[in-house]
């Protein structure tokens, strides 16, 4: 769906969540979305990449639906969970899409049950979703969308472990890895990702 129909369909929402209009990067990214199949997006901080991850949501989980999530993106932080949810949220408030965080700084037990009421979609870190997820918290039949943001915060060993099963369990669906560089121990972690990949350069 292109910008302009998207802001339509959100009912003009996206200039109060500070989107204007794509860069280029961005827009590669949705026409990729759209195409369907992998992507490993390699550019520079401040390039415009987190909003291009909440784009690619707004494409996959246009609408609410009962059931279990259809997307989640994974971030470094709790304080980027907190931002990527809250403008989320934000653009999607008018089709009243149920947008869930999980991540430690907040009591599991809530999460869980936020997300066990109905999820479309979940923004959290990636030790909290997989905890969550081994507890039966999460039920990934329906998911669309598998977003890791900022890779290169997700290196440590623990992290990688839990990103690594994570995408192991997933069903068939499109997967997203935005970084800002490729080292060797993120290129491993690739390898496990991503299936014939498109790679999308800035």
């Amino acid at each position: 769906m292109p910008f302009e129909k998207l802001n339509e369909h959100f009912e003009h929402t996206f200039a109060g969540a500070g989107i204007e209009t794509p860069n280029e990067l961005q827009e590669k990214i949705m026409a990729r979305t759209k195409q369907g199949g992998d992507l490993l997006v390699i550019a520079p901080e401040k390039s415009g990449k987190t909003i291009a991850a909440a784009l690619s949501v707004f494409q996959k989980v246009p609408e609410s639906y009962e059931g279990s999530p259809r997307a989640i993106v994974i971030t470094g932080s709790a304080d980027k969970t907190k931002s990527l949810a809250a403008l989320i949220s934000n653009v999607t408030r008018r089709r009243e899409l149920s947008v869930e965080m999980a991540h430690e700084k907040g009591p599991m037990i809530e999460q869980r049950n936020n997300i066990f009421d109905g999820a479309d979609i979940i923004i959290g870190t990636a030790g909290r979703i997989y905890d969550l997820y081994i507890q039966n918290g999460i039920n990934l039949g329906m998911l669309k969308l598998f977003i890791i943001d900022d890779a290169n915060d997700m290196l440590k060993e623990a992290t990688l472990i839990q990103i690594r099963r994570l995408a192991g369990s997933l069903p068939k669906c499109q997967r997203m890895v935005l970084a800002s560089s490729v080292t060797p121990k993120l290129e491993k972690m690739l390898e496990e990702i991503l299936v014939n990949e498109m790679v999308l350069e800035a």
